[in-house]
């Protein structure tokens, strides 16, 4: 008997591939029923990666092909690329895509990119660095977490003034002085009067953000120039402008140690008449060339008040009692030394002394003509920590405090009465003898209607002072300083409630007894007694969760 062989057939390829793409289909379906705003996003976040792909190699090609030069219009700080989709730069733009203050990318157009690419929200950013191109698009994880904010100033990663949300600068900043940052490169920069400055890591680069900065001054002079006569040298030689200094500039000098045992000092009188029981930081920046062993002195009326520093473990060896100390790498050697202490009350001889030392922090060092080390940019200024450089010739000279503001219809486009929440990612360098706070937004001239995202009273940390109905949550203490931390607080007038999130923590609650109304202008980091590196500011026109505080800050 014969079979059927028709019986004995199994599918065909086609037959098993449109099973299996109908088994994919259903199980994206399925994936999307099931949480729907997550594919979404992710679908959204791999477009916005492949844009920026595209942008970056557009880019990277127009500078191959016209030597090494970038489009018009990128630069350093980071600014919103301006949304000319497939319009060539030949072409007359509207006044709806006119480019003021942004990046104008139609030059690429159509040879390199057919058109540039449109967010689905917000605005994508463009910037240079000494050797690369950044395309970047602000929606990260902050806002998948909270939702849309009404302002973002994500100073770290843009190094830019501009709001994410907006795209504009909503931002007033005022500094009346020149002043020092750490650029990308780790060398020290200086920027113009009322110039912001974005800072970085000199031992890891990393971007910090704004730093904003109160008042100080440099009490030494000639801070770069220890051949002058106002420094007095004890059994050493100078060798003036011999190497390379943290600034990148030939202005370091040579320290070489004279043959036999003795102090081999470097030393100025910065002031015969110190203020009474005040805190003052000394500093000096120093780079090891056979010396590595050193001894700083804050020299009130005499006393051993000497804090040892090791340069090849980069550490500080012990304090005397009564001394603050601390190194920090600058990178290429250079090690900038910090010593803190309080001026005693009877006040006569004030010196500035750094010199070698032996190796057990013995202040006497034996030389033997050879062995040396590199020094620049003393310091000496009334504070409890150290702030930026300050560099002096023959005079003393201040740093202006950095103001930072947002009033009136730049603040009123993104704040919002009712109720709101606000996050900050910062680094806090504090005042223990001072409250400060950071930051404050507050009503112009009233005191009742003023709100404190964070308020330090030393020596507690604590978060949401209300004007004159003050409720106050202790969220941390400091341990040590600078602190970097993460600080998310919401408040609502309809509910008359608040909530507060340091680090990941669980969120603290209360309430308050009277609504908050008429605040008109945020201060960022606007208080003296602090120092602060604002790397985001982020705000939302809503009373976020408890749960939601929480994430924000993990």
């Amino acid at each position: 008997m014969l079979k059927d062989k028709r019986k004995q057939k199994g599918f065909t390829l086609l037959e098993i591939l449109l099973v299996i793409a109908a088994i994919g289909i259903l199980a994206a379906i399925v994936l999307v029923a099931i949480n729907p705003t997550k594919q979404i996003e992710s679908a959204r976040s791999a477009q916005r990666r492949s844009d920026i792909n595209s942008i970056t190699k557009a880019i990277q090609q127009y500078s191959i092909d016209n030597n090494g030069q970038y489009p018009t219009g990128i630069e350093v700080g980071a600014k919103v690329i301006c949304n000319t989709g497939s319009q060539k730069s030949t072409d007359t733009l509207s006044p709806t895509t006119l480019c003021d203050n942004k990046a104008n990318l139609s030059v690429l157009v159509p040879t390199y990119i057919a058109s540039i690419p449109q967010p689905d929200s917000n605005n994508y950013y463009v910037r240079k660095s000494s050797n690369s191109i950044e395309v970047s698009h602000p929606r990260d994880t902050i806002w998948n977490i909270g939702g849309v904010p009404s302002l973002d100033l994500n100073f770290a990663q843009n190094k830019s003034l501009i709001d994410g949300v907006s795209g504009n600068n909503l931002i007033t900043f005022a500094r009346n002085s020149t002043a020092t940052y750490i650029g990308e490169d780790g060398l020290i920069k200086t920027a113009a009067i009322n110039e912001p400055r974005f800072d970085h890591d000199p031992t890891t680069r990393d971007s910090l953000g704004l730093l904003v900065e109160e008042q100080r001054g440099n009490l030494l002079v000639n801070s770069e120039q220890f051949g002058d006569s106002i420094w007095t040298k004890g059994q050493t030689n100078i060798s003036i402008n011999s190497t390379t200094a943290p600034d990148g500039t030939l202005t370091a000098d040579t320290v070489t140690a004279s043959s036999g045992v003795g102090y081999k000092d470097l030393y100025q009188a910065f002031t015969s008449s110190a203020t009474a029981n005040t805190a003052y930081t000394f500093s000096v920046f120093v780079k090891a060339n056979g010396i590595t062993f050193f001894t700083m002195v804050p020299y009130f009326n005499g006393g051993s008040n000497e804090s040892w520093f090791n340069l090849s473990t980069g550490t500080a060896l012990t304090n005397t009692s009564g001394n603050t100390s601390s190194i920090t790498n600058y990178g290429n050697g250079w090690y900038r030394l910090t010593v803190t202490r309080t001026s005693p009350t009877t006040l006569a001889n004030a010196l500035f002394i750094v010199r070698p030392s032996g190796g057990d922090g013995d202040g006497q060092y034996n030389g033997n003509g050879v062995n040396s080390f590199y020094i620049w940019g003393a310091q000496v200024e009334a504070g409890s920590f150290p702030t930026s450089y300050i560099p002096t010739t023959s005079s003393q000279a201040t740093r202006a405090a950095d103001v930072v503001s947002i009033a009136g219809t730049n603040f009123s486009s993104w704040y919002n009465q009712s109720e709101g929440t606000i996050f900050s990612s910062a680094r806090m360098t504090f005042n223990p003898t001072a409250n400060s706070n950071f930051p404050a937004i507050y009503t112009t001239g009233s005191f009742p209607d003023r709100l404190f995202m964070l308020y330090l009273n030393q020596p507690a940390f604590n978060s949401l002072t209300v004007g004159a109905d003050t409720h106050s949550k202790q969220i941390s203490t400091f341990s040590t300083s600078p602190q970097n931390f993460k600080v998310a607080q919401a408040l609502s007038n309809n509910s008359l409630s608040y909530g507060v999130s340091k680090d990941g923590a669980t969120a603290l609650t209360g309430s308050i007894s009277k609504a908050i109304t008429n605040t008109s202008s945020i201060s960022i980091a606007g208080n003296v007694g602090s120092a602060n590196h604002i790397a985001r500011l982020t705000y939302w026109p809503t009373r976020l969760s408890d749960k939601v505080l929480q994430l924000l800050t993990q």
